[in-house]
């Protein structure tokens, strides 16, 4: 089983937070990642979608995860994946995606969006942090806060 995770949101090694904190003890950042897909703005945190034919990016960092059922499980509680909804009815969905690191393509883990994406505001540059930076959302950083 693959043990690589991109993320490109509340758990990139930049953020401070209980739960990235978590990721890192249990994983070696490898570094900078890049997913083909698109990056919304949700709210209070954001949501990829995996396209393997867009032109747009998005940015994020890839981990080499240890204990991989375990921090998966950690994570996919976070994520809010659960056993006792449907499927379809989960924000997210833990798949693996091709994801270029240093010009290498890693299938990793990643917890792609999978609601209708419809009335969401694209983060068009792809990269959340600097998203973050510009923004100064509130709302994201009091997410952040309370994880």
């Amino acid at each position: 089983m693959e043990n690589y995770l991109f993320v490109y949101g509340t758990l990139m090694d930049d953020i401070q937070s209980k739960i990235a904190t978590f990721l890192k003890a249990n994983s070696e950042l490898l570094g900078q990642a890049q997913m083909q897909g698109y990056l919304y703005d949700l709210g209070s945190y954001p949501g990829a979608v995996f396209d393997q034919h867009a032109a747009d990016v998005v940015h994020g960092h890839l981990y080499q995860l240890e204990n991989l059922t375990q921090v998966l499980s950690v994570l996919d509680t976070y994520e809010g994946i659960s056993s006792s909804f449907p499927k379809d009815k989960n924000e997210y969905l833990r798949t693996l995606c091709p994801v270029t690191h240093r010009g290498i393509i890693y299938q990793a883990w990643v917890y792609v969006f999978q609601q209708s994406t419809q009335q969401l505001v694209q983060i068009t540059s792809g990269d959340y942090l600097a998203f973050l930076k510009d923004q100064g959302n509130a709302s994201h950083q009091a997410f952040i806060d309370s994880v």
